[in-house]
């Protein structure tokens, strides 16, 4: 097989090469070194030889050769030559793992091509492409037959996978020819179902076709299979999550991802900005994650935008913690899961939030509870716990909290992101009680506390503090929390600084006398050692 490719003027590509698996090209001066391409065996054995050109193992710098691709540029020619005593009956192209189905069907083999769609059949010993536009493949597909033999049935459509019904029409190029075909697998005979209208394929099916001239002849058999998927498109109210779509894409091919009736929906919560928007490109892009947060992985909603064909002409203001239900096509890139660009939203929900008002001068504070499990976005979470009569606070590293549970929120900000999940795990040593727990029902038991400042007027001493006079039940606003600390536990401690100092001078009530001595626990004791007291309602330092 010879392939010549020609280009007019002073730079001319002029060299004819004879296709082997160790091809060596220079091209002018704008390409050289090994061109990327290699070649089935050719044995002439048989009528009909079947020739894959493969240049898709290579790259360069110039141009030419990009991510896979051989790209050839108007004004040049590729000329396909058989070897003496065989004709061309057939050539595509393949790029991307795609055989084009569409393009140029013709008798002659004088062909102009815009695009990268190259379907030709017919007979000729050679077929020159004229480039009118860059056309770009990684593999040319050719049939070659002998001088004497019938060419083969055409095919107006390619071997591959299909989710949708599909007609297949079979021509041939021979005088008063007849073409026989079957779709059980059997090769066609004199017997066979004679082709006189297209072919609906509804399902896997493999069509046998060949052609019987009016002399009796009979090309070889040509055969083709098409193979039937389930459809991956869904709607609004099936919205695949993160870790379906992920499978999808691992398991579907890219010719059906890539396609327009395959467009789906997918559903998440999204947890990182990864490109800003941007007013030049009116789109942005952002990862989500799954809402059950059972899979690791995420997704990307690349170079999203408002519609299926119109960009954002604003800023849309996606935040880190919405609800978001997208559209559009699955892809992979690299390492990436994705929808591809111009994907779209169809719904958006700005998370919830919590109100952080209180503040120690460096960051503010609240408390939390909900009847449903929820993950926060950027807060720090805390459990409380009180040992020993001092104020622990333990670090929530998942920020998720489950259902009914009392939680001390910790943000720079005065709002506070979440989301509600489906459950989330247990958080042990904590004495925060949720709005929704009555304080009666384990007051004999408890000391309650609010969060609070020591001074209100001048914001300090931020901590918790008795709600009611000794640590009585008080109310609590719905969706906060309140600190229950056992009776054992609190020495009549008043109340508990956010650092973990226990304020017991303050809920220490002095005795009109001088032996009675308490430490800074609140606890009475019969002498003082070194250290500071309380004695009488004041500071005692004992050196």
């Amino acid at each position: 097989l010879v392939l010549t490719i020609l280009m007019g003027g002073v730079n001319a590509w002029g060299e004819e090469v004879t296709f082997g698996s160790d091809w060596n090209a220079v091209f002018g001066t704008t390409y050289s070194g090994t061109f990327p391409t290699t070649q089935n065996a050719l044995t002439l054995n048989g009528s009909v030889q079947n020739v894959n050109i493969q240049v898709n193992n290579g790259t360069s710098t110039n141009g030419y050769v990009k991510t896979g691709d051989f790209r050839v540029y108007k004004g040049y020619t590729i000329v396909f030559t058989a070897p003496d005593g065989f004709n061309i009956a057939e050539m595509s192209s393949v790029k991307g793992g795609k055989t084009f189905s569409s393009g140029v069907a013709a008798d002659s083999g004088e062909l102009s091509i815009s695009n990268s769609s190259i379907k030709w059949n017919g007979l000729a010993n050679s077929v020159k492409l004229t480039i009118s536009g860059t056309v770009s493949f990684s593999t040319i597909k050719l049939s070659i037959i002998s001088d004497s033999a019938l060419p083969l049935p055409a095919f107006s459509i390619e071997d591959g996978k299909y989710w949708k019904e599909q007609t297949l029409e079979l021509t041939t190029t021979v005088e008063d020819g007849t073409i026989y075909y079957t779709i059980d697998g059997n090769d066609p005979t004199e017997i066979s179902s004679v082709y006189s209208s297209p072919i609906p394929i509804k399902e896997t099916t493999t069509v046998k076709a060949c052609v019987k001239d009016a002399n009796g002849h009979s090309s070889d058999v040509a055969e083709h299979t098409y193979t039937f998927v389930p459809s991956i498109a869904n709607n609004l109210e099936t919205a695949y999550t993160t870790a379906e779509a992920i499978e999808l894409i691992d398991n579907t091919s890219p010719e059906q991802l890539a396609a327009e009736d395959q467009k789906v929906y997918v559903k998440g919560i999204v947890n990182e900005i990864v490109t800003e928007f941007s007013s030049n490109y009116g789109n942005i892009t952002f990862n989500i994650i799954s809402t059950d947060r059972k899979d690791p992985r995420v997704f990307q909603f690349y170079r999203n935008q408002k519609t299926a064909d119109k960009k954002y002409d604003v800023d849309p203001n996606i935040v880190i913690g919405a609800s978001v239900v997208g559209c559009g096509n699955l892809s992979k890139h690299g390492e990436t899961y994705e929808f591809s660009a111009k994907n779209y939203l169809v719904s958006y929900t700005a998370p919830k939030s919590a109100s952080l008002l209180a503040t120690d001068g460096t960051a503010n504070y609240a408390t939390f509870s909900s009847d449903r499990a929820v993950e926060f976005v950027d807060a720090t979470v805390y459990a409380v716990n009180v040992v020993n009569g001092v104020l622990q606070l333990n670090e929530v590293t998942s920020k998720q909290v489950p259902a009914n549970t009392g939680v001390l929120l910790k943000s720079e900000k005065e709002t506070a992101p979440y989301f509600y999940i489906n459950e989330a795990a247990t958080i042990g040593n904590n004495l925060l009680m949720p709005a929704s727990k009555e304080m009666s029902d384990i007051s004999g038991s408890y000391k309650f506390y609010k969060l609070a400042y020591d001074d209100y007027d001048a914001k300090t001493g931020l901590g918790f503090y008795w709600g009611e006079d000794n640590g009585g039940v008080f109310n609590v606003k719905a969706g906060t929390a309140y600190l229950a600390v056992p009776v054992s536990n609190t020495a009549s401690v008043k109340g508990f600084l956010l650092d973990g100092t226990p304020t017991a001078i303050e809920g220490v009530e002095a005795e009109n006398n001088t032996d009675v001595i308490y430490n800074l626990s609140g606890q009475r004791v019969q002498k003082a050692q070194r250290g500071l007291y309380i004695v009488n309602g004041k500071k005692l330092m004992v050196k």
